[in-house]
């Protein structure tokens, strides 16, 4: 019940997304600074911020509780989250490289309360979803 509830919570936040205001400047004249001697301190400090966030797990749990029966053996399990794992990579890894192009962070950033709003209505209804199957 509480993870159905915070994925309603997560998708209300969504849903209200609004527009930002992009800087055409920075990304017309490529002022952008590079900072390449800090580069693996933030990479770094992403990757705890990350690891060490509570929402992931409760997110995921809260979503296997949808796909996965307590009657699955371990090793399956084990299975599935390290597959989980290997996809979150992926996907991050990809986010990453695509949005550093200045072309797609741009159009990303005039888009992103788009994309929030769809997501937000998608976490909703997986959020009243899990709150009727398990209430």
């Amino acid at each position: 019940m509480v993870g159905g509830a915070y994925l309603i919570y997560l998708g209300i936040h969504g849903l209200r997304a609004q527009p930002r205001v992009v800087d055409d400047i920075v990304f017309a004249t490529g002022a952008v600074k590079h900072r390449s001697n800090i580069s693996a301190l933030v990479i770094r400090r992403g990757f705890f911020c990350n690891v060490l966030n509570p929402k992931a797990p409760v997110y995921f749990v809260t979503l296997f509780t949808l796909v996965l029966s307590p009657d699955i053996p371990l090793w399956q399990l084990s299975v599935y989250g390290m597959w989980m794992m290997v996809l979150q990579m992926a996907w991050f890894s990809t986010v990453v490289m695509l949005l550093s192009l200045p072309v797609v962070n741009r159009r990303f950033q005039r888009s992103a309360h788009w994309v929030d709003r769809v997501l937000g209505g998608a976490m909703v209804i997986l959020g009243i979803n899990v709150i009727l199957r398990r209430g």
